[in-house]
């Protein structure tokens, strides 16, 4: 991807750096300048200076330094293009070039994720339905009303194989609906692998559903929740639920709580704090710690 070196100049000249590391970072006034915690080690008290008047940040305990692009490129761990099409929508410069026009598309995962999507998008019309009154009322009794299972996409399965006749005659393959882990063959044909639970969806980084969470509650079943297992998409030990709605947050305050399960995070949501995820199990991977501490310095364990 190449972007035009006019644009680039543009977006520079037109970008503040205290109002792009803002975006990330929990900045404060220090005279004529700003102080922040630094992302780029360990800080316990705010070591970055950001300048407005040169457009240049310098933490003077790790060294990392540079301008707006700079900030971007080595906090996201992107392109410099990328970082500048980052700065750019921050600040609203239009560019000629856009990376959905450039990323590589993997036709396979696409259709992976339209299935995803349009399970939860059946989940969601079906948890309203009268065969799902009980599940409604669990929720509803937990406070997760109408608007939060909107914003967490909550929804529920039917038990039987009704989620699958749904794919199918959207024209799904029965091997696509079987490698997001949705369906599953049987002795009496594919049948639903969530049926007869409530379905917390789960996505990756950048918002992309990859696979769920589900519970149930008939209190005869010892499995109260299962989740989606490893498929190419989904990959419990690699993943945070719920970092691509707690990242903007998390930056801002230099803070991130982490949760046991995902009705933790969502229960953390409704008392106004947006910047919780979990790690969905017992277990917490070095990889997980990786991720987390990628969306800000600071780790709070609930």
């Amino acid at each position: 991807m190449r972007i035009p070196e006019e644009e680039v100049d543009a977006v520079r000249q037109k970008a503040d750096i205290v109002q792009v590391v803002s975006k990330y970072l929990k900045v404060q006034r220090s005279g004529n300048d700003y102080r922040a915690l630094c992302p780029f080690h360990d800080d316990h008290s705010p070591s970055m200076h950001i300048s407005p008047s040169r457009q240049i940040f310098k933490c003077f305990v790790c060294g990392a330094g540079g301008n707006v692009f700079t900030f971007v490129q080595r906090y996201e761990n992107v392109s410099f293009p990328e970082a500048v099409q980052e700065v750019a929508s921050i600040v609203g410069v239009p560019l000629s070039v856009h990376g959905d026009e450039q990323r590589q598309i993997d036709p396979h995962k696409e259709t992976l994720y339209k299935i995803l999507k349009e399970t939860i998008r059946y989940s969601m019309f079906q948890i309203n339905t009268p065969e799902a009154k009980a599940e409604k009322e669990y929720l509803d009794g937990r406070g997760l009303d109408s608007e939060v299972r909107k914003t967490f996409e909550i929804g529920y399965n039917p038990p039987g194989s009704h989620l699958y006749e749904f794919l199918k005659a959207k024209g799904y393959k029965e091997e696509d609906m079987a490698a997001c882990n949705v369906v599953r063959p049987g002795s009496f044909g594919m049948s639903d692998v969530f049926a007869g639970r409530i379905t917390f969806p789960i996505h990756d980084a950048y918002g992309n559903p990859i696979g769920f969470s589900a519970r149930t509650i008939d209190k005869n079943n010892p499995s109260k929740y299962i989740n989606t297992n490893d498929t190419e998409l989904f990959h419990k030990s690699d993943l945070v639920y719920n970092a691509h709605r707690a990242k903007a947050a998390a930056r801002k305050q230099g803070k991130l709580y982490i949760c046991e399960g995902v009705t933790d995070v969502i229960a953390m949501a409704r008392a106004g704090v947006e910047n919780a995820v979990c790690t969905l199990g017992t277990s917490c991977t070095e990889h997980q710690i990786g991720l987390m501490k990628n969306l800000c310095p600071t780790l709070v364990f609930c």
